[in-house]
């Protein structure tokens, strides 16, 4: 009995010693990198044109008393929609407010646009032009190769 437990003590200190001989040789590592590659910048910038219906809409339109007021810098027409005519016209600022009255006429950002007295049974719109552009961006961010 006690040579079986001398073999297998024998045995396994054997195979202990090739496992601790395996681990004594590590693999080679590679190495790591200390700092991430620079980035690789694309941009992009183009105008882009939109075909769109030649169809205007008015920003407001009715009966006078008829008020407006504008949310950014915008070229504005009041226009009598009985027969087309062109009442008032100005560049204007942001919040500006454009009044169109039967008795005082068509005032914007406190100034006299047309004087009144106007038609006050017409029917007259606001058109609001603001003058921005179709324009897009884009940009691509590639992390740097390795080399």
């Amino acid at each position: 009995m006690r040579r079986w437990g001398f073999l297998i003590s024998a045995v396994a200190l054997s195979l202990a010693g090739c496992s601790q001989d395996s681990e004594s040789h590590p693999r080679p590592l590679k190495p790591v990198a200390t700092s991430a590659p620079s980035p690789v910048v694309i941009q992009r910038q183009q105008e882009m044109r939109f075909e769109q219906p030649q169809a205007r809409h008015p920003a407001k339109e009715g009966r006078p008393p008829l008020v407006y007021m504008l949310e950014s810098p915008a070229q504005v027409q009041v226009i009598d929609a009985q027969d087309g005519s062109v009442v008032a016209q100005a560049a204007l600022l942001a919040r500006a407010i454009i009044s169109v009255d039967s008795a005082g006429g068509v005032r914007a950002g406190g100034q006299q646009l047309a004087p009144g007295p106007i038609p006050g049974q017409h029917v007259y719109q606001i058109f609001v032009t603001t003058g921005t552009e179709n324009e897009y961006r884009t940009g691509l961010v590639r992390p740097g190769e390795e080399h």
